[in-house]
């Protein structure tokens, strides 16, 4: 018992000696007690009334780690005396030994003046300092908060501490316990897909981060990632969402107590692990998207301009591009729907009434589908129009302007075929292609086999008369 008690002691000296990280967080460290088990009970508190109580055991010996909460901002002093309830601050936990060391988070209760009742809160955990390559926070626990405090036992219960390093407990409320907590760390790859096994182990994909060199605005955000089918089901979520192509998963981001956070200048995508062809990114299910690169080191590369969430997007749908998929062209002659350094392809993002304007429809021309012993399906596609808005034109097409590689005749004969529209009135033009099922053979359900499609939805401007 006496050398428990002199370890303790050499803890609480390493802690507030120089003023320690404790102090430096703007948190009180105290240590309650140590049991026989090795369980080590701290009490952190904040000026501003939050308080954490944890229990940690390490599988060998308690580390001599500093726990404290990050420092308060001077703009949120001000705020303190009349906040009504506060977001709870990072709970810091250092590593100050050269050797990696386990701990096991038992369980830790955070403690705020407010009342917050019924709410649901995620605790994750993850590296701060040094900052890490790669972003990959660890979802602790979940719980609903009761009255003014909220209770964790961790499910994740063993964490490696890497020699001298700072991490943190995020804990924010959130809408669904898929959610995971990340901090925004530019110049780091975060992996977005960090707490979502059934996309991260699926055949098709295997996850989706993203790197970012700015920031501004909030200092954490949530993700929460879904596959896009379930039993066969395209998602509710994905249902009245303009899709290009066949959706794999979806991620939503999201902030808490409305916050919002900018990602920039440029960001980029990563599929990980994608099937053969190109993979498509869309933001909140834009009609076109942005077509990601060849794979390079198992990976397909997506570059989207600066956004803010959830101001510009919050909701983003990984596909396959080369599935079927459709673009108005910008220019005669030019494939919008190949990938070059522009991500829309040379594609239009909105018409204007009323005129004539080409529709490319393009196809994987290696697809067939996957119980299929046929060769490769290059079929009909059937159209379908919003009625009043758009139209195809009849009869075949003498102009002559499609891309090479593409049919020019009007019948949308696959795998690439151009149509012209004709733009009717001003509005929203919807346009879907389907697979004609008499022409799909598949082995695996040869009485009705099930047809991909497409959609495309572009609004239409009015007439401008100057």
């Amino acid at each position: 018992m006496m050398r428990l008690t002199l370890f303790v002691a050499a803890v609480a000296m390493i802690l507030t000696a120089c003023g320690g990280p404790a102090e430096q967080a703007g948190g009180a460290l105290q240590v309650n007690q140590a049991t026989s088990t090795g369980v080590r009970y701290y009490h952190v508190t904040r000026s501003d009334g939050v308080a954490v109580d944890l229990a940690i055991r390490a599988r060998s010996a308690l580390p001599e780690s500093s726990i404290g909460f990050q420092p308060i901002k001077e703009s949120e002093r001000a705020l303190r005396p009349s906040r009504a309830c506060p977001t709870v601050p990072p709970l810091q936990i250092f590593n100050p030994h050269s050797y990696p060391t386990t701990i096991e988070l038992q369980s830790f209760t955070v403690q705020v003046h407010c009342a917050l009742p019924g709410t649901l809160f995620g605790a994750s955990f993850v590296q701060i300092k040094p900052q890490p390559a790669v972003v990959s926070p660890i979802k602790l626990a979940d719980a609903t908060a009761s009255n003014s405090k909220i209770t964790f036992t961790p499910v994740a219960k063993s964490i490696m501490l890497a020699p001298r390093t700072r991490y943190e407990v995020l804990v924010v409320s959130e809408t669904s316990t898929s959610a995971v907590a990340f901090p925004v760390v530019p110049g780091s790859t975060t992996n977005l897909t960090a707490n979502a096994p059934a996309i991260t182990s699926g055949p098709t994909f295997n996850g989706l981060t993203f790197k970012y060199s700015s920031s501004s605005g909030a200092a954490t955000y949530s993700a929460a990632c879904f596959p896009a089918f379930s039993d066969g089901v395209l998602e509710p979520f994905l249902q009245n969402v303009p899709l290009v192509g066949t959706p794999s998963f979806f991620c939503q981001l999201s902030t808490p107590n409305n916050a919002v956070v900018t990602f920039g200048q440029t960001v980029t995508f990563n599929v990980l692990s994608p099937p053969p062809d190109r993979a498509l990114f869309e933001p909140d299910g834009q009609p076109q998207g942005f077509a990601c690169g060849e794979p390079t080191n198992n990976a397909s590369s997506c570059n989207v301009p600066q956004f803010s969430t959830p101001t510009t997007y919050q909701n983003f749908i990984v596909g396959n591009v080369q599935d079927l998929r459709l673009c108005f062209a910008a220019k005669l002659n030019t494939d919008c729907n190949t990938f070059g350094t522009d991500p829309q392809g040379g594609a239009l993002t909105k018409l204007r009434c009323c005129g004539e304007f080409q529709l490319l429809v393009a196809d994987d021309p290696t697809y067939k589908p996957p119980t299929s012993s046929a060769q490769p399906w290059d079929g009909l596609f059937r159209m379908s129009f919003t009625a009043g808005v758009c139209v195809p034109k009849v009869g075949p097409d003498a102009d002559d302007d499609a891309p090479p590689g593409y049919s020019d005749n009007q019948k949308g004969i696959g795998p690439a075929a151009e149509l012209d529209v004709k733009v009717l009135a001003p509005g929203t033009c919807t346009i879907t292609v389907t697979e004609d099922s008499r022409y799909i053979l598949d082995d695996g359900n040869p009485s009705a086999p099930k047809p991909r499609s497409a959609t495309i939805a572009l609004p239409v401007a009015a007439i401008v008369h100057e």
